[in-house]
């Protein structure tokens, strides 16, 4: 059974279906997660955009609500394979990374973020409490999956490695407005 999603605007004079639509840059959906990060799980708080690690740059890292780093890829299309190999190799910086390099990091960073009031404060707290090992999530967030994405990920699961898949569909007006 296959499920159809569509989205309309009910009003006067009549109901008007808007049509799907794309996200114009992965950047878009990098600041509406930052303004909201609830947008992808409830407790997340960004605290770095584009962290530049040995892998390349993050594009967000957060911490969920049980203070865990969770490393974030968006793709303003399809999510493949490769998100997932990318984001891994980033979760692997973050895990390895000296706690005050990490931190170090962190602070340069700040005049990228919107939200800085009590970033290094979550951060500090963080990094005071780990113990050896440094838990580190993974989400990737796209408009699609790629059959090998799920996959990659079906098999991940079975080690226990905490990934998450976020998608969203979008639609639009005849304005250019977005849903």
């Amino acid at each position: 059974m296959e499920t159809q999603v569509a989205i309309w605007s009910v009003g006067d004079p009549e109901p008007v279906r808007l049509e799907r639509s794309g996200i114009p840059l992965e950047i878009n959906l990098e600041s509406w997660t930052e303004k909201q990060p609830s947008i992808l799980m409830e407790g997340l708080q960004v605290v770095a955009r584009q962290l530049h690690v040995d892998a390349g740059r993050i594009d967000l890292l957060c911490l969920d609500a049980q203070e865990r780093w969770v490393i974030v890829e968006f793709k303003r299309d399809r999510l493949n394979r490769d998100t997932i190999s990318q984001a891994l190799d980033y979760a692997a910086c973050i895990q390895t990374m000296d706690p005050d390099d990490l931190r170090a990091s962190l602070a340069r960073g700040l005049d990228r973020l919107t939200h800085t009031e009590s970033v290094l404060a979550a951060v500090d707290h963080q990094l005071r409490s780990e113990n050896d090992d440094r838990e580190v999530s993974v989400i990737v967030t796209g408009t699609s999956v790629d059959p090998a994405l799920e996959r990659v990920v079906r098999f991940l699961d079975g080690y226990d490695l905490p990934i998450q898949v976020v998608t969203f569909e979008v639609f639009g007006t005849a304005g250019g407005e977005k849903f």
